[in-house]
């Protein structure tokens, strides 16, 4: 699948199993441990399809989005990282636009973006709201 951020040398497209390894390695090198340890439970616990979409640029990894993949919960998008030196060429919003998409077609009304940033983004991308957390003080 092409349909890229307007720039014809970005592919995103849907992770496939064997994206794996790659995937992991990349996000681990670039996001720390913790994000690969939480994709690491999609290739585990996915059926047919894995909720992961990835950008490539040149046959490179340049990014990735996830969804259904926090804790295994349902509905929670995220995380998703862009590389520092492609940020702001839309990539972020290729990958979010997709990601919604693949909500979408498990028919969810809504998602929900827990701990994420910078808000301001998902505010002007998809009209995202801040939802204040309710205290028991």
């Amino acid at each position: 699948m092409r349909d890229g951020p307007g720039d014809p040398a970005v592919q995103i497209s849907p992770v496939q199993a064997e994206d794996e390894n790659e995937l992991l390695m990349w996000v681990e090198g670039h996001f720390g441990k913790p994000w690969s340890k939480t994709l690491l439970q999609a290739f585990q616990s996915s059926g047919d399809s894995i909720p992961i979409i990835k950008a490539k640029e040149k046959g490179e990894l340049i990014g990735f989005a996830a969804f259904d993949v926090y804790k295994n919960k349902k509905g929670i998008y995220g995380p998703m990282g862009v590389l520092q030196a492609t940020r702001h060429k839309g990539v972020g919003k290729g990958l979010l636009y997709h990601a919604l998409q693949g909500m979408q077609e498990k028919g969810y009304m809504y998602a929900v973006l827990k701990e994420a940033g910078p808000i301001e983004f998902y505010e002007k991308m998809c009209n995202a709201k801040l939802i204040p957390l309710m205290t028991d003080e």
